[in-house]
């Protein structure tokens, strides 16, 4: 079957997106389906779109994976200025559109998000093209918005609100990430036939334990310290400001240290306050490229996962899945209540603390330091776990059974309306 997906990030774009989507693509083509993926031109923290792509509107590419690539100009925010932001969603929103039309007729239309703006497109689409939607929710908005404050305004939350309500009623299918988040849009009038968990996946052969000596890790001059290391994102929801705070406690042993990978428009200020505080204990570096990923990760003693106490079941760090098919133990720094602690705790992956916790934090990070046996067997158990229920061609799977379900319904349909209604008495 023809099968459209939407993505606003794409490979060779960095961050969990690409890499989610473009494995997805390969192994629903591995099912006999005929992919196309629509896309962004290359843009995540960037200020300009990559010279090769300048002045195009559209490009059609065909990668040796097996599925088409549609890729869009978009505008690319200098800034994470709201308005910017909301201008770059929207640009992708209205070529998206249009390239739908260019890859002509399909069968199936599957929108990633956020933002809820691809699933606008997406519904166009799969209207213009009589094909079903399924909408896959990856954060809720604007719940996370309004608990983060980025959205106060509220006529824009307003709007948010009926955007996703809409995308909600108008898409065949929705398929969540966790259990909360299946209980959140329940509470919202979703009904429950249309909701399908289908978790992160991660490929297990590409992201594996790996010994912790090695080459990135000699590059980086690590010896042998202990490296917690954070990767990812850093914007609102991280609550990383725990970490600086935490590597100000004399209590730790001096071969620790706290390494923090990634961008956002938070790093430029938490950056500044460790250099203010002195701290010599905490590192940053920029992302690596995605073909070294297995190696940072492999060369963490544990990997840290870090949320605000406000971000309850609005998300799930996609972190913690490549966290545990690396074969290291996670310390979760994350809300009690949600998902990402149950999936921790109930794998037995790891170790998770209440945000602002401090001597809580502390006693986890010395009990990993102190038990490398502990750190190996939870290393094993969320590799173990995450095999179980987060293997990519699992996942094509279960996309592939909603699809041909959506694709039985309509066929059933269309005989109900043409079959003979008999006489009337």
């Amino acid at each position: 079957m023809n099968i459209l997906l939407y993505t606003l990030y794409f490979t060779p774009d960095i961050g969990p997106d690409p890499l989610l989507m473009s494995t997805l693509a390969e192994d629903l083509v591995k099912l006999g389906n005929k992919v196309t993926v629509i896309c962004a031109f290359p843009h995540y923290k960037r200020n300009k779109l990559p010279d090769n792509y300048s002045w195009k509107l559209f490009e059609i590419e065909r990668p040796s994976t097996g599925y088409r690539i549609i890729r869009t100009w978009v505008s690319v925010p200098s800034d994470e200025r709201i308005l910017k932001r909301l201008l770059n969603y929207l640009s992708f929103m209205v070529a998206g559109i249009f390239a739908g039309l260019l890859n002509g007729p399909t069968q199936h239309v599957l929108v990633y998000t956020p933002p809820p703006t691809n699933g606008i497109a997406g519904y166009v689409v799969s209207r213009i093209w009589n094909a079903s939607m399924t909408y896959n929710v990856q954060d809720i908005y604007p719940d996370i918005g309004i608990k983060l404050g980025i959205f106060r305004n509220k006529w824009i939350i307003r709007i948010s609100q009926a955007i996703e309500n809409f995308l909600y009623a108008k898409s065949a299918a929705i398929t969540v990430i966790s259990p909360g988040f299946r209980k959140n849009l329940l509470a919202k009038g979703v009904p429950e036939n249309k909701l399908h968990l289908i978790f992160n996946w991660v490929d297990t052969a590409f992201i594996k334990p790996l010994p912790f000596e090695n080459s990135l890790r000699k590059s980086r001059n690590w010896g042998n310290d202990f490296i917690l290391l954070y990767a990812g994102n850093i914007g609102l929801s991280q609550n990383l400001s725990d970490v600086l705070t935490m590597a100000k406690y004399e209590e730790l042993p001096g071969d620790i240290r706290f390494v923090i990978v990634g961008e956002g428009f938070g790093r430029q200020k938490l950056e500044q306050e460790a250099i203010n505080s002195g701290l010599t204990n905490v590192e940053f570096a920029d992302f690596f490229p995605e073909n070294q990923l297995p190696l940072l990760l492999a060369s963490a003693n544990v990997s840290l996962v870090m949320m605000k106490p406000e971000v309850v079941n609005e998300s799930v760090p996609s972190k913690v899945a490549s966290i545990m098919a690396s074969g290291r133990p996670i310390l979760g720094v994350v809300p009690t209540e949600s998902d990402t602690w149950k999936i921790i705790a109930e794998s037995n992956s790891g170790l998770c603390v209440k945000p602002g916790c401090f001597d809580d934090f502390l006693s986890a990070i010395l009990a990993l330091y102190h038990d490398r046996e502990l750190d190996a067997q939870m290393g094993r158990n969320g590799r173990d776990w995450v095999i179980k229920n987060c293997d990519p061609m699992q996942a094509a799977l279960k996309y592939q059974s909603i699809f041909n379900s959506l694709s039985e319904a309509k066929r059933n349909k269309k005989k109900q309306s043409t079959s003979p209604k008999g006489d009337l008495l």
